[in-house]
C-alpha cells in the first residue's frame, strides 16, 4: 500500500503511537488496582486463598512457566480475578453519549445525554448478587452452581462496540500474576491494614495493599 493510500486513510504514526501508550500504560494502573484488591481479598479470607494454593499446587507445581492450557485448567483463579472485579472494578463508572431519544422507566432522555452506569453499584446490587458484599469467588464457577451472572449485571470492561480494547490482555496478566503469586508467597496482611478506597481517574485502595510477603516453604 502507497504512503498516499495511508493519508487518505487519515493514518498517523503519532495517533498509533498514542493509541500504544494508551492500550499498556492504562492497562498497567488499573491492573495494578485489581492485583492490589485482589491480595486485600486474599488476605482477609484466608479459605480463598487456602483454594488458590490447592488448585495453583495441583496444575502447575513447581513449573516456572505458564501456558494456555495451564491457565484453562486454573478456573478458580479464574473466578477470584472475577470476583475481584466485581467488588472492585478499577473503571467504577462507565459514560456514553444517547444518539437517540429514549424514555427508561418513565424518564425522558433526549437526544446527546450523558448517561453514566455504574459496575460499583452493579455489582453490589441485591437483585443481581447474592450476598454482594460477601467476596465468593464460587458465584462464577458456572459448572458447579448452574447460576450464570445475568446480561449487563456484570460489566467491569464495559459492553457492545465500545468495550474495553485491553480486556483480554488484562485478563490473561491478571490471572497470571494471581498465580504466580500464590505459587511463590505466603500473603498476610499488616494487621494496621487500611481498607478505605480512592477514586480518582481508577478506583483503588486508600493506602495501597500493605502486606507481607514470604516464600512459601511448602
Amino acid at each position: 500500500m502507497s504512503t498516499n493510500n495511508f493519508e487518505d486513510e487519515k493514518f498517523n504514526v503519532d495517533n498509533m503511537v498514542d493509541d500504544f501508550l494508551t492500550f499498556f500504560v492504562a492497562g498497567q494502573e488499573t491492573t495494578a488496582n485489581t492485583l492490589a484488591f485482589c491480595m486485600l481479598e486474599i488476605g482477609r479470607n484466608p479459605h480463598v486463598f487456602d483454594k488458590l494454593k490447592n488448585e495453583i499446587d495441583s496444575v502447575l507445581g513447581s513449573k516456572s512457566f505458564i501456558n494456555n492450557d495451564d491457565l484453562a485448567k486454573l478456573t478458580y483463579t479464574n473466578c477470584v480475578y472475577k470476583e475481584t472485579l466485581r467488588l472492585w472494578p478499577p473503571i467504577p463508572e462507565i459514560a456514553r453519549i444517547s444518539n437517540k431519544d429514549l424514555n427508561l422507566n418513565g424518564y425522558h432522555i433526549p437526544t446527546g445525554s450523558w448517561i453514566e452506569v455504574s459496575t460499583y453499584v452493579s455489582g453490589r446490587f441485591e437483585q443481581y448478587f447474592e450476598n454482594p458484599h460477601v467476596f465468593e469467588p464460587e458465584r462464577f464457577k458456572y459448572d458447579i452452581t448452574n447460576q450464570k451472572i445475568n446480561n449487563y449485571t456484570y460489566f467491569p470492561f464495559s459492553l457492545g462496540a465500545r468495550n474495553c480494547i485491553g480486556q483480554n490482555l488484562a485478563k490473561l496478566v491478571g490471572r497470571i500474576l494471581i498465580a504466580k503469586f500464590v505459587q511463590n508467597f505466603e500473603i498476610i496482611l499488616d494487621p494496621a491494614q487500611n481498607f478505605g478506597v480512592i477514586q480518582e481517574a481508577t478506583l483503588r485502595p486508600a493506602d495501597g495493599t500493605q502486606c507481607f510477603l514470604l516464600p512459601r516453604k511448602n
